[in-house]
């Protein structure tokens, strides 16, 4: 992104995936770093701001929304796991035999006890402040962040949780959390869109305040800010990083030869809560990039070797789609991992058969 000619801003985009890494894995998070610098040979005084909206925790915009503020000052590392084992099938469960194949014997009747709604639509778009900002800013005095130290977040998530649910192809429980480091230069707000953005517009910064009055998505648009004042930036590139996390405990219902059985994201046996979680991930960058470029090296060098760059295009877009529909759940010694439907009924592993077209058998 380029700024009226003077500073370059290059924002990078990684939801990191890997091919043998649990502990990881069971991290399915995001990162945005944004690098800042100088194209005109000037010193500039740079601030930047980012935000996510309350729109992220419902697809149905009528649905009341809550959100906190906090700092992570815990660094407990996650807990370590020998490698996992073969598995194999527990000898204390009854096995049936079909055929030539055996497998678990299942109730006969299953109580679905999942809660779905339906969304109305999308409603309005949160609404930007209509002003330009103005050159130079008005007298610099941003509130002083006192605690510094650790990973500042916002958590947001729909006030009335519906486990297992989505609507509009988004998922209705969980808690979502937005996160940076908390250094002396950060500033932080929660409020309806127009506020929060316009008073960074203004100012600079933001308030330090937290809005309370928790209420519908598209009532007041409330959006979580942070901004970073960089100090004078010139042609040394300055960076700041962010983190977006979904942390959900149960992943899925599991019908197995106990009936309908919650079975608990993998990320719960390392971390024995959300922001040990939050925290872990945010200090992963610098090995989780170079874990990442090592994935996208290997895999372009792979792909070219077997088809050239018409098949290495199709690899490098597909890898990131097919690691994104993976669960990873269960304890790292016995890894359980689903892959979501492609349709829209919300089953993860279906093993039926569907067709669009008409079958003849002769």
């Amino acid at each position: 992104m380029d700024v009226n000619g003077q500073v370059e801003m290059t924002i990078t985009f990684l939801s990191p995936v890997y091919a043998d890494d649990l502990l990881r894995s069971s991290l399915p998070y995001s990162y945005v770093n944004v690098d800042v610098q100088s194209v005109d040979g000037q010193q500039h005084d740079v601030q930047v701001y980012t935000d996510i909206s309350a729109e992220w925790v419902s697809g149905d915009r009528s649905a009341t929304a809550q959100w906190d503020y906090g700092v992570i000052q815990d660094n407990t590392q996650p807990k370590s796991y020998p490698a996992p084992t073969k598995p194999s099938w527990p000898s204390s469960h009854p096995l049936k035999t079909y055929g030539s194949q055996t497998a678990y014997s299942a109730p006969a009747t299953v109580q679905h006890n999942a809660v779905f709604t339906h969304a109305p639509g999308q409603g309005k778009k949160p609404t930007f402040p209509n002003f330009k900002p103005s050159f130079p800013h008005l007298p610099w005095n941003p509130p002083k962040n006192k605690n510094t130290g650790g990973v500042a977040y916002h958590k947001v998530y729909r006030q009335e949780q519906l486990e297992y649910s989505e609507v509009n192809q988004q998922t209705e429980y969980g808690y979502w959390y937005y996160a940076t480091e908390n250094v002396a230069t950060l500033t932080h707000q929660s409020g309806a869109d127009n506020t929060v953005r316009g008073q960074f517009i203004d100012n600079g910064y933001l308030a330090n305040t937290a809005d309370t009055n928790y209420r519908a998505i598209n009532d007041d648009y409330p959006v979580f800010g942070f901004s970073k004042d960089l100090g004078s930036v010139g042609l040394s590139t300055q960076s700041t990083l962010f983190q977006i996390s979904l942390l959900q405990e149960n992943a899925v219902q599991f019908l197995g030869a106990n009936g309908i059985q919650p079975v608990e994201s993998l990320w719960t046996s390392y971390f024995t809560n959300e922001t040990q979680a939050v925290n872990y991930f945010y200090n992963d960058y610098e090995k989780v990039s170079s874990l990442s470029s090592s994935l996208d090296d290997q895999i372009a060098s792979d792909s070219t070797a077997a088809e050239g760059d018409d098949y290495l295009a199709l690899t490098a877009l597909a890898t990131r789609q097919a690691f994104g529909a993976l669960e990873f759940t269960n304890t790292p010694t016995e890894p359980w991992v689903f892959m979501k439907e492609i349709s829209s009924d919300g089953n993860v592993n279906t093993v039926d058969g569907e067709s669009r077209s008409t079958c003849h058998w002769t």
